[in-house]
């Protein structure tokens, strides 16, 4: 009855009408995929997780934030795709994040639903300042688990990771000199 206001019982009976079909393996919020997901599962959730974040910020109630956060995660995702040349089977093949997956770390993130009390967190890491999601369990911004810190490094020895994120061009100073920061005042004058 968590987003939907219907007992758990219709919801089964409507979604797995034949006996049997229901799904197997881990469940969406098994600290198994939390705990030991790969890179990119780890950016995409912390993605997803800071527009949900925003989004609460902006006093968008829980729902609509969830489904609003997944619209936007998704439409990031397939922008980043089209932008990337990745000729990887697994990251051509969709987000790695599902609504199931997405629905438990808000519920984990704020302590709704179907988690009585918060169990994740965003923290801000202490080296690169980006937000990731991570454990209540002590874990303080540190770079060595931020997954950006971790992308960062092992940048130009994976060459799944360049066709993942493709480098973006940054303006030349020379441009911007002749734009604000050359009505700035120099340091030295």
């Amino acid at each position: 009855m968590y987003v939907t206001g219907l007992p758990r019982e219709d919801v089964i009976r409507l979604l797995f009408d034949e006996p049997g079909s229901r799904g197997q393996g881990r469940l969406p919020a098994s600290p198994d995929w939390l705990c030991k997901r790969n890179l990119f599962a780890s950016v995409e959730a912390s993605v997803f997780a800071c527009i949900f974040r925003r989004m609460r910020e902006l006093r968008i109630g829980p729902p609509e934030a969830l489904v609003g956060a997944y619209v936007r995660y998704r439409e990031w995702f397939l922008s980043a795709a089209r932008k990337g040349e990745s000729a990887d089977r697994e990251f051509l093949s969709g987000p790695r994040l599902n609504f199931d997956r997405a629905f438990c770390i808000v519920c984990q993130l704020d302590g709704i639903w179907a988690f009585p009390r918060p169990s994740l967190s965003l923290l801000v890491c202490g080296g690169c300042t980006s937000h990731y999601v991570a454990q209540l369990s002590g874990v303080d911004g540190n770079p060595r688990q931020c997954p950006f810190c971790k992308l960062l490094r092992a940048y130009d020895r994976e060459p799944r990771y360049q066709a993942w994120f493709p480098p973006r061009v940054n303006p030349a100073l020379e441009a911007l000199a002749s734009g604000l920061l050359a009505r700035w005042p120099s340091s030295s004058s």
